[in-house]
């Protein structure tokens, strides 16, 4: 994430990281954002994530929350201990972020 937002800084684009732990969506949707997830044991998100994905998969959300959000996932995973469910996280965020209509700017990357 840090990289990330060093590159934005290079190209004077303006960026903040944000642990999902403190993620608030009044002041975090609406723009542009790049979630990058892992996921551990058998799929699910980190101790830091985990309120935020309940969060975004819970059925309460609405598309009114997420219009005007631009985002890119990034899921980060390891094929060699967990390829059955490697970043399953970051394929279901990415999938349900489509759903609540935000704006996919580029492809999901898993790594």
């Amino acid at each position: 994430a840090q990289e990330l937002a060093s590159q934005a800084d290079l190209r004077n684009l303006e960026n903040e990281v944000v642990d999902l732990k403190h993620f608030d969506p009044k002041a975090h949707l609406g723009g542009t954002a790049a979630f990058l997830v892992a996921c551990y044991g058998r799929g699910e998100p980190t101790d830091n994530a985990k309120k935020f994905y309940e969060w975004v998969m819970s059925p309460e959300r609405s598309a009114a929350e997420f219009r005007g959000t631009k985002y890119a996932v990034f899921g980060l995973g390891s094929r060699a201990t967990h390829c059955d469910r490697f970043c399953v996280v970051g394929i279901a965020l990415d999938k349900r972020l489509e759903e609540l209509g935000a704006e996919r700017i580029v492809d999901r990357v898993d790594g």
